[in-house]
């Protein structure tokens, strides 16, 4: 019986370097369109008759309706992500080997303009990318402040979203719209007094446009003079303490290899810095490790849904998810 044991080594080593390139050109992708996704809409602003609050008439609420349209912007987002998949997605005759090895293949179902495509990637790292994309989708379509002459607003409103993300089960499914397309609407009620309806001439929304950045491997955190600190675009993982450090120690992301777990302060500032950017939603789950030890056996960890942000658990058991930071 005759082996090609070089061949079949060879064509390994090269699926395994296709494997890292593809991490990177879709880890690099998503950071590309971090900003321009948050310019890829544009807003107009509607109120209905002011509404009393009590028998004196002295307080009121006045019914508003912010709704965010598609432009043109949205448009080249969609078709770089699908450009670059293309680029990267294994060919039915790949996905055959792939099978055939026993490997898994990972299908991304995209649809634009009434066209849906299948793209298959190699690993699930590229995923996990794709899907930090999918759930900051709330807080693109979110980046407008409403004026009233007395103050202003942000976009952290009751709303109701396009589906950008129409994933299954197990399945990776993103819907692009197209310019001219509503994205979302948001309504509330603006609770004023009398004396300030009296002051008032009317509401403007307005784009807030960039207001988080991605370079040098992440989100940024914070900078100042040219450095500072980014996260990872995905969590890495759910881990116990010790397990969680060797993790963000290995990880090679963008192009970076020295990714370390946060500190509790490092944490703390980054649950405070993205939900007030309003990225809260998308970019953390509930529990997250910090490389701050407490008395040798327990180490802090953050719950992000909870005013008590830290908390301390025993780090050699208590299993929480992963986000890697590093200095730039």
């Amino acid at each position: 019986i005759e082996v090609k044991g070089g061949m079949f080594a060879l064509n390994i080593k090269q699926q395994l370097l296709n494997e890292q390139g593809e991490i990177k050109a879709v880890a690099e992708m998503i950071g590309l369109l971090h900003e321009p996704m948050q310019i890829s809409f544009d807003y107009v602003i509607k109120s209905s008759d002011p509404k009393s609050l009590d028998t004196e008439s002295k307080n009121w609420e006045i019914p508003l309706l912010v709704t965010a349209t598609c432009n043109k912007n949205i448009d080249f987002c969609a078709n770089y992500f699908k450009k670059t998949l293309a680029a990267l997605s294994l060919s039915p005759s790949e996905v055959e080997t792939y099978k055939s090895l026993n490997k898994q293949v990972f299908p991304v179902e995209v649809m634009y303009q009434n066209q849906t495509l299948t793209y298959n990637l190699r690993k699930q790292s590229s995923i996990s990318a794709i899907k930090s994309l999918m759930s900051n989708w709330a807080f693109y379509t979110r980046l407008f402040t409403v004026q009233s002459g007395m103050d202003e607003s942000f976009g952290n409103r009751r709303g109701s979203l396009f589906g950008f993300d129409n994933s299954y089960s197990s399945s990776v499914s993103i819907n692009f719209p197209t310019n001219g397309q509503q994205a979302a609407t948001f309504s509330w009620n603006d609770k004023r007094t009398l004396a300030q309806i009296e002051q008032m001439t009317g509401y403007s929304v307005k784009p807030r446009g960039v207001v988080s950045n991605f370079k040098n491997g992440g989100y940024v955190v914070y900078e100042k003079d040219g450095h500072g600190l980014v996260m990872g675009l995905f969590d890495v993982g759910k881990f116990n303490w010790t397990d969680a450090k060797t993790a963000c120690d290995e990880l090679v992301l963008n192009g970076y290899t020295d990714w370390r777990l946060p500190s509790k302060e490092e944490l703390e500032f980054i649950f405070n810095n993205v939900y007030e950017l309003g990225l809260k939603a998308g970019v953390l789950r509930t529990y997250y490790w910090s490389s701050t030890e407490n008395y040798g056996y327990n180490a802090w960890y953050l719950v992000t849904d909870s005013h008590k942000e830290s908390d301390y658990s025993y780090k050699y058991h208590g299993t929480f998810y992963v986000r890697a930071v590093r200095d730039f």
